[in-house]
């Protein structure tokens, strides 16, 4: 060890330690990840071509479209769940080099890495597999993969306190070019973060495992959220590619992302968030949270972004080791916020009373919720509760799954074994919880609705079912709301 920049002793270890989580014949540490998929990019020559996915992590996408294409590189990007346009873009020539993400960031995408490699190879091609969400659930070098690259900034070194990247191969000659880049241009990861970065290996596996636990019952719960629109991670059964996903990995990692549909509410849930720390990495102990359209993407062109169907809304959590429901009243709040700055509170107040007993969708809430007949009103807790059943017979099946509309903060599902045969009792219902009762009646105004007004307009559309409208009021005061309900209407 003559000079630290073309080898030194802890760089040496964490290169090892490295080579031998991948069962790999050699390991290389950079100064970060990027420097390590430049490190790979410097395997293409003038006139060769790289091929790669269209939801990759936005430093891997501005080396590609711009640094690469000043050295004569052109630069292909498919759809890499699409074994077609694998197939069809390695059939075009002069590809070097198949760069692949999976899941892909930011939206969980899951690639068959194996099936992609055979394609690649039978065109000459290598194959570097960005596996910086996975590392320890999932060994690219085992599905054939010519280089993994992991960003050591992430799990590797666990608590935000490091960069760097690793890439480990199994072929001799590979891992000769590698280092001479490495060398040459000086790119090597410095001792003490070297350091930093072994400690962390100590812990990664404890840590990454309490993530993915966490990460499962955040997405669980958020695919249950009416707020939610979709949520993307693989080790939800509804995940497209769930199956491939645990036939190349051994857990969903503790990555995920999803959307509201609505720009605003994502900001809202983004800065609302007390535990979870605003910031473009993931990996760490502690949770973090992100738009990555304004954030780790920011550098692709919103044009781009939107050709390839990243939507602007799209949310990501990393999830941190903090108890998990913790995290998740972190987030309900957030999202129970951000609905309340969404929309008007009153949206259906503000209709004319004839529209309340249709069939369609009413304004906003329109892709939401269909037509609803409110079963029950209640004044609880401060605030108004709302009891909806679907307008004119049998809920559709996806409405007996979930029900969603921008202003629900508990939604409950349940089915009337007593109402067998009654088409009114026979659906899922929601509760619409609407907690502050003066926000309420300003939209009721707002809306030239009362509230006794909205109910003679359910009662005369024939919108409540006749059993409640036979038993008796439908508003409910406890005693110690009566004087400020009273009031209020």
């Amino acid at each position: 060890y003559d000079y630290t920049r073309s080898g030194n002793p802890t760089r040496r270890q964490l290169e090892e330690a490295a080579a031998a989580l991948d069962s790999a014949t050699a390991g290389f540490a950079f100064v970060s990840g990027m420097a390590a998929l430049t490190a790979a990019s410097r395997l293409v020559g003038t006139g060769q071509r790289v091929v790669a996915g269209n939801d990759i992590y936005g430093g891997t996408s501005r080396l590609l479209s711009q640094v690469l294409p000043k050295q004569g590189v052109s630069v292909t990007n498919i759809d890499m769940t699409s074994l077609q346009e694998v197939e069809a873009a390695c059939s075009q020539g002069d590809v070097r080099l198949v760069m692949v993400e999976s899941p892909t960031n930011p939206r969980m995408e899951i690639c068959d890495i194996r099936q992609i490699c055979d394609i690649a190879h039978a065109h000459g091609a290598l194959v570097c597999v960005d596996n910086s969400m996975m590392v320890l659930f999932q060994n690219p070098l085992d599905l054939g993969a010519d280089i993994n690259m992991v960003s050591a900034t992430k799990f590797i070194a666990g608590h935000s306190d490091v960069t760097g990247g690793l890439l480990t191969v199994r072929d001799a000659a590979l891992g000769e070019e590698i280092y001479f880049h490495q060398n040459a241009e000086g790119t090597g990861m410095g001792p003490f973060d070297c350091w930093l970065a072994l400690r962390g290996m100590k812990t990664m596996a404890l840590r990454m495992e309490r993530q993915a636990a966490n990460a499962q019952q955040i997405a669980e719960f958020l695919d249950a959220h009416p707020l939610v629109k979709k949520v993307n991670y693989a080790g939800l059964p509804t995940h497209p590619n769930h199956d491939l996903h645990f036939r190349q990995a051994a857990s969903a990692g503790s990555i995920l992302s999803f959307e509201t549909g609505n720009l605003e509410a994502s900001k809202a849930v983004v800065e609302d968030t007390q535990l979870h720390k605003v910031t473009v990495s993931f990996g760490s102990v502690g949770s973090t949270i992100s738009l990555p359209c304004y954030m780790s993407h920011a550098s692709i062109p919103a044009e781009v972004r939107a050709a390839r169907g990243l939507p602007d809304d799209l949310v990501r959590i990393s999830v941190g080791i903090e108890d998990a429901e913790d995290l998740i009243a972190d987030i309900e709040q957030a999202l129970h916020a951000a609905a309340q700055k969404r929309a008007p509170v009153a949206t259906a107040a503000s209709e004319a009373p004839g529209s309340l007993s249709g069939g369609g969708t009413r304004g906003r809430r329109q892709s939401q919720l269909p037509m609803a007949h409110v079963a029950d009103v209640r004044l609880q807790q401060g605030g108004l509760r709302l009891h909806l059943g679907p307008g004119g017979g049998p809920a559709p099946p996806q409405a007996r799954e979930k029900v969603r509309h921008p202003f629900t903060h508990d939604v409950k599902h349940h089915r009337d074994e007593e109402g067998e045969g009654d088409p009114h009792l026979q659906l899922v219902h929601a509760v619409l919880v609407l907690e502050d009762l003066q926000q309420l009646l300003a939209g009721l105004q707002h809306g030239a609705l009362g509230l006794v007004a909205l109910l003679g307009a359910l009662q005369r559309g024939g919108v409540l079912p006749q059993h409640l409208q036979s038993a008796g009021p439908v508003l409910h005061f406890p005693a110690h709301q009566r004087p400020h309900a009273q009031q209020g209407l």
